[in-house]
């Protein structure tokens, strides 16, 4: 029992409550427990009271017949009155145990305004009371400051540097962390790298991101958005299950972990993960579904989650998926996760892996506990402040920055900074010496370094050019070449004069030699382009050719069990149309030019002996896309025939062809480019 001397004069004693050493309610203070409830989104944290109280009654339940001074609690029943004080509801509290007190007293109850009034002063005392055993309770898992301490919350303790404290929790249910607390810092650090070095290309950036999750107190001195991370791979190779023993720290108290499978919707998916901050959260089995809704579902869950995840660094997002699951994702997404291929070839190693790991479930979330510890103490030291000061400029060195890699770049530098400070930890714990943890992060820059020439290639714009250079390779093109021409009399005009300089009518697809497009090195040489505009490189590709060339490579990819880069021509072409790689002509049906067609279908080709309209594609290439054209088609052993074909420089072929057409042609050309 509790008992407490108030300075107005109220005693709280294991006879009750007096007041100037007169019994005012036979009520003891059993236990008492002051819970401080911090939530960032207040301006201070509140205080609520944990008491248990005895009401003191005769057994006749009446204390008429006893004196105020001669309570004897021998006599008398306890009755236990469990009762939590709040301030912000402090009212119902005192209601709530004076009806108790009213019904167990009968008359002899204060009455309420009294009441009320001594049990409010009481419970005042008692907040600031400092020798009342404190809890604090918080509202997310995470880092906090309390009493000059770094503090990491979970479910069921705050760890801070010199270890676990059951009273600093988080009233989240699923942010529990299980270790071991007899394998010490350097065993565990050892046991994982060692055993995780087959598969470093896997494992070191989840660790990363693990450890990159825990960093927050140190992110105003590095305030780059932190990425989630995307593993991709074919089914049955070790993607969930690397990512549940590897990526994630939080668990259930039973040790549930905390996966989350996309069809369930962005709702569900929120409060899920409400109070969960500074760790990983694994969103399971992405994958295209037959349904377009629940497809369109998928995408939006993703999309949102990943976006907040990302702006806020709160809670960064582990993805499992298949192989080309994702492919229509917008680049903005892309950038805001780094994605990590499982080989189908590793498969067997990784299983292996599994097995070591789930036979020892708790050993990474150990490793965790104490790099945790390390941070608490470096938090509070500000040890790690001049690494991180610096990591941009040591980055920098290892892996320069190119023009175009934006944000991506930023990911792979904030995964460099974690897992060198994992690194700072098992070297301060004596678990490696300092040249074991410069070989990790030599070996670490590799892995970026791969995974950056990945992500180069995912770039939607890269991917798509990557897929056109694989259909020119499937087809036969010829180049426009520049010489003089001389067109003669025409229907309208009569040109007399030589044309320098100019593709003339090489820009027309030869198809009676089975060309399937032509290439326009240089839009200045096509007749009737403007000078004054600069100059584009431009591939005409007959819609029928590239239709073909697709089923092919299509069908070569699905033999070889490859995922392919889109699922269907159309969604190559709208994703090259939205990178500018294909141009469009508007539709003039209904005088609606905002719909766009992307077949222009008023080109000239060279077919049966004589000039015909035909469909094609028109890309507009940039200078890398151009270098590959470039090699494709020199492979091509008949790329200069057209231009000794059929036509002597200068004749017009009966007519059939003029600069009039040609010229229009060009001004088709420029208004693509510039429409």
């Amino acid at each position: 029992m509790k008992t407490f001397q108030l300075p107005s004069g109220i005693s709280l004693t294991s006879s009750g409550i007096f007041v100037r050493n007169h019994l005012f309610l036979p009520l003891v203070l059993d236990s008492v427990k002051k819970i401080i409830h911090q939530n960032p989104a207040d301006s201070k944290p509140s205080v609520s009271l944990d008491c248990v109280f005895y009401l003191l009654t005769p057994l006749e339940n009446s204390i008429s017949s006893t004196s105020d001074a001669s309570l004897d609690p021998a006599t008398l029943l306890r009755t236990p009155i469990p009762l939590i004080y709040d301030e912000t509801d402090s009212i119902s509290n005192l209601k709530e145990i004076f009806t108790i007190c009213h019904f167990g007293l009968e008359s002899q109850c204060p009455s309420k305004k009294i009441f009320f009034a001594i049990m409010s002063e009481i419970f005042q005392f008692l907040k600031f009371e400092p020798s009342i055993p404190t809890e604090y309770v918080a509202a997310f898992s995470g880092w906090q400051e309390i009493q000059n301490h770094w503090v990491f919350i979970t479910s069921g303790f705050g760890i801070r540097a010199d270890g676990p404290y059951s009273n600093l929790y988080c009233s989240t249910k699923n942010a529990h962390l299980l270790y071991d607390s007899e394998l010490p810092a350097a065993v565990a650090f050892q046991r994982l790298i060692t055993q995780t070095k087959g598969q470093f290309f896997s494992i070191a950036p989840i660790l990363a991101v693990v450890s990159l999750s825990l960093l927050s107190p140190l992110r105003p001195w590095l305030s780059y958005p932190a990425p989630g991370l995307l593993l991709t791979g074919p089914p049955q190779s070790g993607k969930t299950m690397c990512a549940s023993l590897f990526g994630q720290i939080f668990s259930s108290h039973l040790g549930a972990l905390n996966t989350f499978i996309l069809q369930e919707g962005l709702k569900k998916l929120k409060s899920y993960t409400n109070g969960l901050a500074n760790g990983t959260f694994l969103l399971d089995d992405v994958r295209r579904s037959p349904s377009s809704s629940i497809n369109e579902k998928i995408f939006f869950v993703l999309d949102t989650f990943v976006r907040e995840s990302f702006q806020d660094g709160k809670l960064l997002p582990v993805i499992t998926g298949e192989s080309g699951s994702l492919t229509s994702m917008p680049d903005s997404w892309k950038s805001r996760v780094v994605e990590i291929p499982f080989s189908e070839q590793d498969t067997q190693s990784r299983r292996e892996l599994i097995r070591y790991f789930k036979e020892n479930p708790l050993l990474v979330r150990t490793c965790f506990y104490h790099f945790i510890k390390f941070l608490a103490e470096n938090f509070k030291t500000g040890g790690l402040i001049p690494l991180t000061q610096e990591i941009e400029t040591r980055f920098s060195k290892v892996l320069p920055r190119l023009d175009g890699d934006g944000r991506c770049y930023d990911n792979f530098l904030l995964l460099f900074w974690a897992f060198k400070i994992f690194v700072q930890f098992g070297i301060a714990c004596q678990a490696i010496t300092a040249e074991t943890g410069q070989s990790l992060l030599d070996d670490f820059v590799d892995v970026i370094k791969k995974l950056q020439a990945i992500q180069q290639q995912q770039n939607s714009k890269t991917r798509a050019s990557l897929l056109l250079n694989s259909l020119i390779l499937k087809m036969t093109i010829h180049t426009a070449t520049e010489r003089t021409f001389t067109y003669k009399k025409t229907q309208t005009a009569y040109f007399a004069s030589p044309y320098y300089n100019t593709y003339g009518h090489t820009v027309c697809i030869d198809s009676d030699r089975h060309y399937a497009g032509v290439f326009l090195q240089n839009s200045h040489f096509i007749m009737g382009y403007p000078p004054e505009l600069p100059p584009k490189s431009l591939l005409i590709v007959k819609k029928s050719a590239l239709e073909i060339a697709f089923k092919v490579f299509f069908e070569e990819l699905k033999c070889c069990g490859i995922a392919p880069p889109y699922h269907s021509l159309t969604e190559f072409l709208k994703q090259a149309r939205s990178e500018r790689l294909l141009l469009v002509t508007p539709r003039h049906e209904n005088q609606n030019t905002r719909k766009t067609n992307m077949v222009y279908g008023d080109y000239l080709e060279y077919k049966d002996g004589q000039f015909t309209q035909c469909s094609v594609y028109v890309f507009e290439l940039d200078c890398q896309i151009q270098a590959l054209v470039e090699k494709s088609i020199e492979k091509n052993s008949e790329s200069s025939c057209w231009k000794n074909s059929i036509y002597s420089p200068q004749t017009s072929s009966e007519g059939d062809i003029c600069a009039e057409q040609i010229q229009s042609l060009g001004r088709r050309l420029m208004s693509l480019t510039y429409g």
